[in-house]
């Protein structure tokens, strides 16, 4: 939503002119939206931190799990459930990526073949 109003603001337009959300993505040359990049520098990202060395920083905080008494509510979305989410985009499982992850190039076309863009 509000990725569009951004774009609606620059191209000029309102709702009111009553223009398709692609004509405008069009107009202006977006090829992806705004969380289709964060889900793939996000998938970059996760592949990086898979592949660096088991005392890195970044892979205790990765695979850390923390005890201890959760509070009142629905869960908090942690990262690691966003690249959950994300994996399924890609027609993978949690296991087949980590496969997937040691060979980087494969990972990276796998990563940078998708737009969720429909033009």
């Amino acid at each position: 939503m509000a990725e569009m109003s951004w774009l609606r603001r620059i191209a000029e337009k309102t709702r009111r002119d009553r223009i398709h959300n692609e004509v405008i993505r069009r107009e202006l040359g977006q090829t992806e939206t705004l969380v289709s990049r964060i889900s793939k520098r996000r998938l970059t990202w996760f592949g990086h931190v898979v592949r660096m060395e088991d005392k890195r920083l970044p892979v205790k905080a990765l695979y850390y799990y923390m005890d201890g008494k959760n509070t009142r509510g629905r869960q908090r979305k942690t990262w690691m459930g966003n690249v959950r989410q994300d994996l399924p985009e890609k027609d993978m499982d949690l296991r087949a990526a980590l496969d997937t992850i040691r060979d980087r190039g494969r990972w990276r076309h796998l990563v940078k073949t998708s737009s969720s863009v429909k033009t």
